[in-house]
């Protein structure tokens, strides 16, 4: 397979097991033996599909990855092999771009990360948060954001990205406490360059 870039990949395995036995299998890039005994344990019924996965560091161009069963009965199931490339970058709120006037940083609560985190002064629909972000290569993508509610409302946010909406109420539920952090997801397809979503 031809990735388009260096750097860590997500192999992602989907695989359907019936039986009852466990079905690892060795996994090669290029020859290289990357995991000794990847799980493909029981998925319940061979109708069950499942994912597995591993990381992995594929050069640019083309690649060969091999998945070996090493059971006594050998492997399980295998329907396709999924490459994701993993980009793990956290942009700040409070470095983010905000609405002048209902748009407030603070550092009151404890377990943030950075310097501090955003509140929306008032509470009220409307204000919102920017952030421009480079992709490296065109494909899906997870956002996560990391919050804290501890109100007993449920306070959706609307997702644009280049000012298309892309989520029109994506869940910030309570999380109990605004010191309990949880994540909050979407995933979306983003092309090469920069991306502004809010």
């Amino acid at each position: 397979m031809d990735v388009p870039i260096k750097g860590i990949y997500n192999l992602d395995f989907r695989y359907a097991h019936g039986g009852t036995d466990l079905r690892p299998a060795e996994i090669k890039v290029n020859g290289e033996t990357v995991e000794s005994e990847l799980p493909f344990d029981p998925t319940e019924a061979f109708t069950e599909w499942k994912y597995t996965s591993t990381k992995a560091s594929l050069k640019a161009g083309e690649n060969k990855i091999s998945a070996t069963g090493i059971a006594p009965s050998g492997g399980a199931n295998i329907d396709h092999l999924k490459v994701l490339m993993e980009v793990d970058e956290i942009y700040e709120a409070e470095e983010a771009k905000l609405e002048e006037g209902t748009v407030i940083i603070d550092d009151k609560h404890a377990g943030f990360n950075g310097t501090g985190f955003i509140d929306f002064k008032p509470n009220q629909p409307g204000s919102w948060i920017e952030w421009t972000i480079d992709i490296p290569i065109e494909g899906e993508y997870s956002l996560d954001f990391r919050y804290a509610h501890g109100g007993t409302d449920k306070r959706p946010a609307e997702i644009k990205i280049n000012d298309e909406v892309v989520a029109p109420e994506l869940a910030f539920d309570p999380t109990g406490d605004f010191t309990a952090w949880q994540y909050t997801s979407l995933k979306a397809k983003l092309t090469v360059g920069k991306i502004e979503f809010a």
